[in-house]
């Protein structure tokens, strides 16, 4: 009975190993990948992990007013009177599903089709298009696991092939943040 007991402690202290090791962004580093540069930051609690091109210039700002009464101001969404993105846009929300749904091999799908992964978009208040993407999961996440080179394609494909119509608020802004929670059983199932 000894023995059975020790091995399955030996078993689950084996398997915990294994798990931990696949944890890719447990910590704050810069990444270097066939001519791309990533840096991964841990927010202050310790369970969100941020993901973005080391480049990138808007990660974790706040949009702020460059034109009209509110010039220089931070902006704060107050509801559908002031939305950055037009209310008829509804072809680029499409196009970020439709974009993510090929880069997830099987395996990848079935594996996070119960994760959360947030995804945020620095879009161009002039063009519209897509300047940056940083990512966002929780430490925990099996978005953890996902190699470097899946978040660059995400990055690359959102920026060439989605463009947004920025609204009247949207175009007094330095740059319009967009969030958005993708939850990979929706696109799968969609």
């Amino acid at each position: 009975m000894k023995t059975l007991f020790s091995v399955v402690i030996g078993l689950l202290i084996c398997a915990h190993s294994v798990i931990a090791q696949t944890k890719l962004y447990s910590t704050p580093q810069t990444f270097n990948e066939n001519g791309y540069s990533y840096q991964c930051t841990i927010g202050a609690g310790g369970g969100i992990i941020t993901l973005g091109n080391k480049d990138n210039k808007y990660t974790s700002k706040s949009p702020t007013y460059v034109a009209g009464k509110e010039r220089g101001a931070k902006y704060v969404c107050k509801g559908m009177s002031n939305v950055p993105i037009s209310s008829e846009d509804i072809y680029s929300r499409r196009a970020c599903f439709m974009t993510l749904k090929p880069i997830f091999t099987e395996e990848e799908r079935e594996r996070l089709r119960d994760e959360n992964l947030y995804i945020n978009m620095i879009i161009s208040p002039q063009t519209g298009r897509v300047m940056e993407v940083y990512f966002q999961f929780d430490i925990l996440s099996l978005y953890n696991t996902v190699p470097l080179s899946t978040y660059r394609e995400i990055e690359v494909e959102l920026m060439d092939k989605v463009c947004f119509i920025p609204s009247e608020t949207g175009r007094m802004l330095d740059f319009i943040l967009f969030h958005w929670t993708y939850h990979l059983a929706d696109i799968i199932d969609d």
